[in-house]
């Protein structure tokens, strides 16, 4: 049981009558000391039949439960009351409904209680791309090559009214182009918002059709006049891309920047609105010239990729009811749900998002056991009003393995494994598996194999087992799986004054196993990988998400740069420059068989991956891609923390190639 206790100042001040006697006269003309006794009790007066307001806040969050209580008393002074609070079995941590007591002593002893209800809120951590304008946020959309496609109901960003667009000005540029034959001009966009951003975050201009037309240069002076408006002039819904031609653009965002909009009768417009002009508006229209409250020239928006936020839990939404036959796992469609994510024996898969009611399970799993356990989550369309749904119905997935192969043990000692021979087999396959993906990295008659000599290529950690085949080249026999780390291959960098340790691996083994999730998952090392054009021309994908992509020539000078922010890379001929192809922080690697050549390697600081470097004889701690970032992008004051690379202009940033790169 918890106790707070305060001495607390009272709304209330002392007057002659709150002595603690009184004065009478007497038959004697004297005055005597008549002793009073004080037997009334504080009060608390915000209290309504013993009972405070309640309260309610988010888990995990810290409450003054003392503030804004307010006590009063007959004689004793407000620095005296004592206020004291009994928190029971209350926990900031845990959901649920709590009741405090509150107890106010004066002076005298006299006491006062009052029980207040406190409700915690289960959280929900959300991480999304978010616009930010000073203390409110809202979801965007980056880049959508898809935004001007024309639909029944117009171009197709404007049926998502609850998100706001995004494009940096090369690319609003390219698609406007792309799309110019389609609308003959510019897409149709009435009743909406579009401001322009420099890459500071920097407003320098803005449109408005909410009631009155409005347009705001980058000084805040306001046009509202129809005939002075190019954009609105013969339409009285407003055209609010027109006039946004290249020259325009390159006139106010000279450095690049974006082109942010929102279609009308959403979020998205209300939060441009009332963040940009009108800090009242609630949607609809309204907005004149008269009730401005906003200046644009004090504005700062933020522009976050990954944007973290604590909400109160929303409804799960229904979970799924599934069933599998003929190896294939199906359900209904769940309300709500924009997709679903599959899970095997409790693991969920690659973090692919199934947007289809079937999954062919045999395409996916390969079978080592006999059964597996399936379960199907259904995922939220909008996080902030529904949460993903619990796990669907466990349903067994038997596979294929014929019921009379033959289970066998191999054992690990050291990095070889050996296993007992099995009757009717004639040679024994051994494979490794990462990433859900399996290699036959042997062949032999023999009962023993050294792991890490037929393991070249694949170092790190792996699982391994062994088949047995017949004479006709049946499989008769299946192994245990066992877990062998192959030593990685390792250099030193040193660059400034700092050194890490780099991993050399080769393009098969980092780009399948950047995919796992489980224990074979990469380790937290830079990565410098090899073979990549070989990897590309033999027909093989690569991807790479939000993560610092360098292009090393074969004597390991930089020749290439991906920022982490979409569209800024660098190279040796043009330097920084914006690049229209390279449209989203998920597309990293588009069209890099046009940088490569026979002899570079790709020098990797993946997101997610922290690692540790030294400095200054110290060991310390950073994220993999803020490392490569701080070295060859832009120096910081701040580093190891913060993210230097996010808001700064590209003419801020190093000229890459100087930057020198010490591997032993």
């Amino acid at each position: 049981m918890m106790i707070f206790s305060v001495m607390f100042l009272v709304a209330c001040e002392n007057t002659p009558s709150d002595s603690n006697g009184e004065l009478n006269g007497n038959n004697n003309g004297q005055e005597t000391e008549v002793e009073k006794t004080d037997e009334i009790p504080p009060a608390f007066s915000e209290a309504i039949d013993g009972q405070l307001s309640e309260i309610e806040h988010l888990k995990g969050d810290e409450i003054d439960f003392f503030q804004d209580v307010v006590v009063i008393d007959n004689e004793t002074a407000s620095e005296d009351i004592v206020l004291t609070i009994e928190k029971g079995e209350y926990d900031s941590d845990i959901p649920g409904t709590y009741q405090l007591t509150y107890k106010a002593v004066d002076e005298a002893g006299n006491e006062a209680t009052v029980t207040r209800t406190v409700v915690v809120i289960d959280t929900l951590d959300v991480t999304f791309p978010a616009i930010i304008i000073g203390e409110e946020f809202l979801e965007y959309s980056f880049n959508d090559e898809t935004a001007f496609e024309k639909t029944s109901a117009g171009a197709k960003f404007r049926s998502t009214a609850d998100l706001v667009h995004i494009m940096d000005k090369d690319f609003f540029l390219q698609q406007i182009a792309e799309y110019e034959e389609d609308w003959n001009g510019v897409p149709r966009f009435p009743w909406g918002s579009l401001a322009l951003v420099t890459t500071e975050g920097r407003v320098v201009h803005c449109r408005f059709t909410a009631g009155v037309q409005l347009e705001i240069d980058a000084e805040g002076n306001i046009t509202y006049m129809i005939w002075d408006l190019v954009w609105f002039t013969h339409d009285s819904s407003g055209e609010l891309f027109k006039g946004l031609d290249e020259e325009f653009l390159d006139e106010l965002l000279p450095e690049g920047g974006y082109v942010v909009f929102a279609a009308s009768d959403g979020k998205a417009r209300i939060f441009l609105n009332k963040n940009l002009y009108w800090s009242k508006y609630k949607g609809g229209g309204g907005m004149t010239k008269d009730v401005q409250d906003v200046d644009i020239t004090e504005v700062v928006v933020e522009i976050i990729e990954e944007y973290n936020v604590k909400i109160p839990l929303p409804d799960r939404l229904e979970a799924p009811t599934i069933e599998i036959e003929d190896n294939t796992v199906s359900w209904e469609a769940v309300e709500n749900a924009k997709g679903y994510s599959l899970y095997i024996d409790g693991q969920k898969q690659e973090n692919r998002l199934f947007t289809q009611l079937e999954i062919n399970l045999d395409e996916l799993i390969i079978a080592t056991k006999s059964s597996y356990e399936i379960e199907i989550v259904a995922v939220s369309s909008d996080i902030f009003k529904w949460t993903n749904s619990n796990k669907s119905n466990l349903a067994k997935y038997k596979t294929t393995i014929p019921p009379e192969v033959a289970e066998f043990t191999i054992d690990l000692v050291e990095n070889t494994i050996s296993w007992d021979e099995v009757a009717d087999v004639s040679t024994y396959d051994i494979y490794l598996e990462y990433a859900r993906t399996s290699f036959l990295i042997a062949t032999t008659a023999e009962t023993t194999l050294n792991l890490t000599e037929f393991s070249v290529g694949h170092e790190g950690r792996n699982f391994y087992y062994v088949k047995g085949i017949n004479e006709d080249n049946q499989e008769i026999a299946l192994s245990n799986r066992v877990v062998y780390s192959v030593p990685l291959i390792t250099q030193q960098l040193e660059v400034g004054e700092m050194t890490t340790e780099v991993a050399i691996v080769t393009a098969e083994n980092y780009f399948t196993r950047r995919k796992a999730t489980d224990l074979t998952s990469l380790e937290k090392y830079l990565y410098k990988i090899t073979g990549v054009s070989q990897y590309l021309a033999s027909g093989n994908p690569i991807e790479e998400k939000y993560s610092t992509i360098v292009i090393l020539d074969a004597a390991d000078k930089i020749k290439f740069v991906r920022n982490i922010v979409p569209t800024q890379t660098y190279t040796i001929e043009e330097g920084w420059f914006i690049e229209s192809e390279y449209k989203t922080g998920e597309e990293q690697l588009v069209n890099l068989e046009n940088y490569l050549v026979e002899g570079d390697t790709l020098l990797i600081g993946k997101n997610g991956l922290e690692i540790k470097y030294t400095y200054q004889q110290e060991q310390q701690r950073v994220e993999a891609r803020n490392f490569l970032a701080y070295h060859i992008i832009i120096n910081w004051d701040e580093f190891p923390s913060g993210e230097g690379w996010k808001y700064a202009a590209t003419y801020l940033f190093l000229d890459s190639k100087t930057v020198i790169l010490k591997f032993t």
